[in-house]
């Protein structure tokens, strides 16, 4: 604890800050004492020259300030540390599940494109073998009704010869 000081010839109400600068929680109660006061007698009468002559109540501006925000002791500091390391544990999860979900989307995609690419090389060959096997053959039938034809041209030409050798 540190000292308090009263300047000589102070009228007034005091008003003593407190800061707990340790790691543990401490709770004040009203009415407690917990602050010691020396006096001194002084030889000779002291005027008192401060902002705070005739303190009769807690100013506005300490309220104020302590209402702008909460004080950060050590103790509040070491848990928003902790809370600040365990945030950035969760978001490091989180972009490493991310990461390994984009990688293994990303190699799905490829996979899937390889196969796509695979499939499409198949059924082009496949087409490619169709088309070639139905020009054979029409082809070959082409052939086919040529040769018939020609060979029911020489089927009616020897024909009526096999008439008329019957007929004589």
């Amino acid at each position: 604890m540190s000292g308090f000081h009263v300047d000589p010839g102070f009228e007034g109400h005091l008003l003593f800050s407190v800061y707990n600068a340790g790691p543990s929680i401490i709770t004040l109660s009203e009415g407690s004492a917990y602050f010691p006061i020396w006096f001194a007698e002084l030889d000779q009468h002291q005027d008192y020259k401060g902002s705070h002559e005739k303190q009769t109540k807690i100013p506005d501006e300490p309220v104020e300030a302590l209402s702008q925000g909460e004080l950060a002791s050590p103790n509040v500091l070491s848990k928003r540390i902790e809370e600040t390391k365990n945030l950035k544990t969760k978001i490091e999860w989180v972009v490493l599940v991310i990461l390994t979900l984009v990688s293994g989307l990303t190699i799905k995609i490829w996979t899937d494109a390889q196969d796509l690419k695979n499939a499409v090389e198949y059924g082009y060959q496949k087409k490619s073998n169709e088309i070639v096997a139905d020009s054979t053959i029409e082809a070959l039938s082409n052939n086919i009704s040529s040769l018939n034809r020609k060979v029911d041209s020489l089927v009616a030409i020897t024909k009526p010869n096999k008439v008329q050798k019957k007929q004589k």
